[in-house]
C-alpha cells in the first residue's frame, strides 16, 4: 500500500517505514522519547500524541500477555526507554493496581541500573533491568563459532 499510494520503490518504502514512521512520523519532530517528552512539556500536541500512542501500544501488549498468561509475576523494563524512561514506566503502569501491578513512584523516579520499582503491595514485581546488546551479540557469536 505504501509503495502504491506513495508511488515509491521498495527501497523508498522500506526507508519510509523504517526511518520516518513510528514516533518520528507521529510527532513530526523526533523518534527519541527524551526529545518528545521535552516538546510535550512545552505544549507540542503532536509530541504528546506520539508519546500517548507509544504508551497505549505498550499497554496493549502488556494486557495481551496478562490475558494469555493468566497474570504476571514480573514486569521488566529494559532497553533505552525502559531503563531511562521513568515517566514512560509510570504511564505504562498507571491504573493497573486492580491487576496487582503497583508501581512505587519514588523508587521509579530514583531507579538507576538494576532496580526494583514496585510498591510493597504489588503482587507483581516490577524491575528496571539494564541490557547490554553488544554483550549479547558477542556471546551468541562466540557460541556459534564454538559449534563450527
Amino acid at each position: 500500500i505504501v509503495m502504491e499510494r506513495g508511488d515509491m520503490s521498495l527501497d523508498q518504502a522500506l526507508q519510509t517505514l523504517g526511518g520516518q514512521s513510528g514516533l518520528l512520523g507521529l510527532s513530526g519532530l523526533s523518534g527519541d522519547v527524551r526529545d518528545l517528552e521535552q516538546a510535550a512539556d512545552e505544549g507540542h500536541a503532536q509530541a504528546r500524541l506520539a508519546l500517548d500512542v507509544y504508551v497505549t501500544s505498550v499497554r496493549h501488549y502488556l494486557g495481551a500477555y496478562l490475558v494469555e498468561l493468566g497474570g504476571v509475576d514480573v514486569i521488566a523494563f529494559a532497553g533505552g526507554i525502559g531503563e531511562n524512561g521513568a515517566r514512560i514506566r509510570a504511564a505504562v503502569c498507571e491504573g493497573l493496581n486492580e491487576l496487582g501491578i503497583v508501581l512505587d513512584p519514588e523508587a521509579n523516579r530514583a531507579a538507576q541500573g538494576e532496580a526494583a520499582i514496585h510498591a510493597p503491595e504489588s503482587r507483581a514485581a516490577i524491575w528496571v533491568t539494564p541490557t547490554n546488546e553488544e554483550s549479547i551479540v558477542a556471546r551468541q557469536t562466540y557460541q556459534l563459532l564454538q559449534q563450527a
